[in-house]
């Protein structure tokens, strides 16, 4: 059974998304109540491209410049985005990424996030997305 203290903070992040979770809460939810994010409660999930505007803008305050984009869940809260524009082999061509780094530091969900990426796309190449710096060392 979930603390009720995780389930409210997850519940506050669906309503309104946090891009700077304040230090104390994010320390004490680290250290006793969340658990690292396992493969089985996050996943890149893919947005339709007519929703992925109000998405973008509603939990990354960004604008998708018409791209296609895939976001990282945990426990269906977006984490993270990937715009890119979608190519006949298959693999992404990835222009950018956005993060809301309290919440994939709050999980210590960087890893998992880069794992789950590179299952899905095998020879996905990140060298020209901005923010890719972000995308490898969070």
């Amino acid at each position: 059974m979930r603390n009720p203290l995780v389930s409210a903070c997850l519940c506050m992040l669906r309503v309104r998304p946090l891009q700077h979770a304040p230090l104390g809460l994010a320390t004490h939810i680290r250290s006793n109540e969340v658990r690292a994010c396992s493969e089985s409660r996050c996943l890149w999930s893919e947005i339709d491209d007519t929703m992925t505007d109000f998405v973008v803008r509603k939990y990354f305050n960004v604008d998708s410049n018409f791209l296609s984009c895939e976001v990282f869940l945990i426990e269906g809260v977006p984490a993270a985005c990937m715009l890119y524009r979608p190519t006949k082999s298959g693999q992404p061509d990835v222009k950018e990424f956005h993060f809301n780094e309290s919440m994939l530091l709050m999980f210590d969900a960087g890893a998992p996030m880069r794992k789950l990426l590179r299952k899905k796309y095998k020879n996905i190449d990140l060298s020209r997305a901005i923010n890719r710096d972000k995308f490898l060392l969070l």
